[in-house]
């Protein structure tokens, strides 16, 4: 511990840390640890305020290696993220540069871009409009987006294979090879497909939006919603100060005004048109921000049995800003391969397989899978040539999508702003016997209960 007297002693020791800071004096890490918090009051908060400044200019400095150091030193990670438990907010501009250092040090060599674009991502969810940090934010998430764009999957394989490694002879060797969109998808039996999937369809008699669904697996109405059903929602969600509303998956439960909305006749009677079968509602997404939510089909999440008898629903509950991160998609992708939720699984590792978190303890698969399906279908979408389409709503619209189609929430170019919306999902009737207990409302449209308090 550095002995000091009195707060002036510790004043010229801290800035003198400080300044040398720039420097990158390799014993850095040792002298803050060593730093006693300042004689008087708060003096905890004004040794943690020059452990977050000397930790910037490390990073500023670019002397990465240090300020690796300094973090698992002084456990700023597990400090920062404590604090920003249950989506409170850092307030403290120390903090929140901190939590900017450590996306910047996971842009580095030896770090993780995954959890760096999470680190900006969370960051500039937090911060007020015009702030000098929200620039920077937005460049990481792009330099760590293209790095995970660039990552190979490693997959251990027998080289020589068979023989020499049963016997003993030689160990399996590790080899790297890049995961392709193939290597995650399976082929369907088309005889179990909803009808429009058939090849063999014969597309005379078909209805024009039933040939859209066909075509671009997706199927927009315009002004379709009545605005009495979308005003009634949205003053019982303006009700919730979270910009990401009910965090519970199947809220529509306990919001009756939810549920008006998510199986208005009209709706139901356009999804059964299209899927051939009447639909349960059983998801819904409240939030009034972008999902940010990487490119991925839906039914890959649900289990084999579905068989893409599945489809969401984006509804506006205002006018969408273009700069607000709106739905983006790929017209016609819906008959690409379908992504095989048992092939991802297979490709992620045995600790991420065995990780669970949460006080629930729930594996979060298919975000740990982001760091290989993302390049992968990033790389599919170039080498087909093609270009995603934005859905720009107005108040009342309305876009159906396919199970199959690929599509992602997109970053806002102005963060903060909001963009009013519900997303709902469905499964046939029929191809859901793992959700046994479902109740009908006053139209007889049925909907999924599940144990669940609304939160």
């Amino acid at each position: 511990m550095i002995d000091v007297e009195s707060a002036a002693d510790w004043d010229r020791t801290s800035e003198a840390l400080y300044a040398a800071a720039g420097d990158g004096p390799p014993d850095i890490a040792d002298r803050l640890r060593a730093l006693p918090p300042r004689p008087g009051r708060d003096g905890s908060l004004h040794r943690d305020n020059v452990i977050a400044r000397v930790f910037t200019v490390l990073f500023n400095s670019r002397h990465y290696a240090l300020a690796r150091e300094v973090e698992a030193a002084l456990g700023l990670r597990a400090r920062t993220l404590a604090k920003t438990a249950g989506g409170a907010k850092l307030t403290d501009a120390g903090d929140q540069n901190i939590l900017f250092g450590l996306g910047v040090l996971d842009s580095q060599r030896g770090g993780d871009p995954v959890r760096a674009k999470e680190s900006f991502e969370t960051l500039r969810r937090m911060l007020p409009p015009g702030h000098h940090l929200i620039n920077g934010c937005l460049d990481g998430e792009a330099v760590a987006t293209r790095l995970i764009s660039q990552r190979v999957q490693t997959v251990e394989t027998e080289k020589p294979p068979g023989l020499l490694v049963r016997l003993g002879l030689m160990k399996p060797r590790r080899v790297t090879r890049k995961i392709t969109f193939k290597d995650i998808c399976a082929v369907p039996d088309e005889s179990l497909l909803p009808w429009l999937d058939r090849a063999d369809l014969d597309e005379r008699g078909l209805s024009a939006e039933q040939r859209s669904w066909r075509r671009d697996g997706v199927l927009v109405l315009r002004d379709f919603i009545p605005r009495a059903l979308i005003d009634a929602y949205v003053a019982r969600r303006s009700e919730v100060a979270n910009t990401s509303g009910w965090l519970s998956a199947s809220s529509y439960q306990h919001v009756p005004e939810m549920r008006a909305l998510a199986l208005y006749p009209p709706l139901m009677a356009k999804l059964k048109h299209l899927l051939g079968e009447e639909m349960l509602l059983h998801l819904a997404l409240t939030g009034w921000v972008s999902t940010e939510r990487d490119w991925h089909q839906d039914d890959y999440l649900n289990p084999d049995f579905v068989m893409t008898c599945y489809s969401a629903v984006w509804m506006a509950l205002d006018t969408i800003s273009p700069d607000s991160g709106p739905f983006e998609y790929i017209p016609g992708s819906h008959r690409w391969p379908l992504m095989s939720g048992t092939k991802v699984r297979s490709l992620l590792t045995q600790e991420e397989r065995d990780r669970r978190e949460g006080t629930q303890g729930v594996n979060h698969w298919e975000v740990y899978a982001e760091r290989f399906v993302t390049p992968a279908i990033e790389a599919e979408i170039a080498a087909r040539g093609v270009r995603p389409v934005q859905f720009i709503a107005g108040k009342g619209d309305v876009l159906l999508w396919h199970a199959r189609l690929m599509h992602r929430g997109t970053a806002p170019r102005r963060p903060n702003l909001e963009r009013r919306s519900l997303i709902t999902h469905y499964s046939g009737v029929n191809h859901r016997p793992d959700m046994p207990q479902r109740v009908a409302d006053e139209n007889g449209q049925r909907y999924a209960l599940f144990e669940a308090p609304l939160y």
